[in-house]
């Protein structure tokens, strides 16, 4: 019998290709028999065993754990041709006073922007129309608020 690493090496496995194991789960007198598998039946048995990920998602969208050893869908989509995200519903940025998001470009709302306290806009500049500034009373249930419209 030829010693394993005297045989030639393959580097691109198909599904077909047959491995030599040894049947370590027979009972007497036929454990440690040596067997075959293909290379397919290994991949499946690992993407379906209790230690592997599974699940399914959707292409250009950012995945989430939909469970302890499932993937799915988020609702963050990524714009390949514009290399920008999208997020489809609620975001929470941060969870303390001490977190700070900053914008280091352009920024678009296109919808009006609500805040549950006083806007400041630093070094502002406009075209020939000034924004208007001004204060709304808090909505009903909301803490003290500040609208720029």
């Amino acid at each position: 019998m030829a010693i394993i690493y005297s045989y030639p090496k393959k580097t691109t496995p198909a599904g077909g290709d047959f491995l030599v194991i040894t049947d370590s789960e027979q009972t007497a007198p036929n454990k440690n028999r040596t067997k075959s598998l293909t290379v397919g039946d290994l991949a499946s048995f690992v993407m379906t065993s209790k230690s592997g990920i599974t699940g399914s998602g959707t292409l250009n969208t950012v995945p989430i754990f939909t469970g302890s050893t499932t993937i799915g869908d988020s609702i963050i989509t990524y714009d390949v041709p514009g290399s920008s995200i999208k997020i489809n519903g609620n975001a929470v940025i941060g969870s303390v006073s001490t977190d700070i998001l900053t914008v280091d470009a352009q920024t678009i709302f296109n919808e009006r922007v609500k805040s549950n306290v006083r806007i400041d806009i630093l070094n502002a500049t406009s075209s020939s129309k000034k924004p208007e500034r001004r204060s709304r009373p808090p909505e009903a249930g909301s803490r003290t608020g500040t609208q720029i419209a």
